[in-house]
């Protein structure tokens, strides 16, 4: 489920390549240059609750958060608050490990 099926690759602010995303099978994939998967992600929303799933497949860590969206329709501060969550995650889980 992980296997690339296409690849695109993201350039920085300087147009040097930096990493590469795929799409497998309903996932998004973060690759490394030799086109194997480190993570593996997720998400969605639907009436008013959201969920994203995260997988780490170097450190075998995984990470899933869900929850209310605002009934007024505004997402972008869970997802905002999401982003924040996950990367404050990987960052401890890599000081601690």
């Amino acid at each position: 489920m992980i296997s690339p099926t296409k690849i695109y690759r993201d350039l920085n602010a300087d147009g040097m390549e930096w990493f590469y995303n795929a799409v497998g099978l309903c996932w998004d994939l973060n690759l490394d240059k030799t086109e194997n998967p480190i993570y593996v992600s997720h998400g969605g929303n639907t009436h008013g609750y959201n969920c994203d799933i995260h997988y780490n497949t170097q450190s075998n860590l995984s990470i899933i958060i869900g929850m209310n969206l605002f009934p007024s329709g505004k997402y972008e501060p869970v997802f905002s608050t999401q982003n924040n969550m996950i990367n404050a995650i990987h960052e401890y889980y890599k000081q601690h490990k």
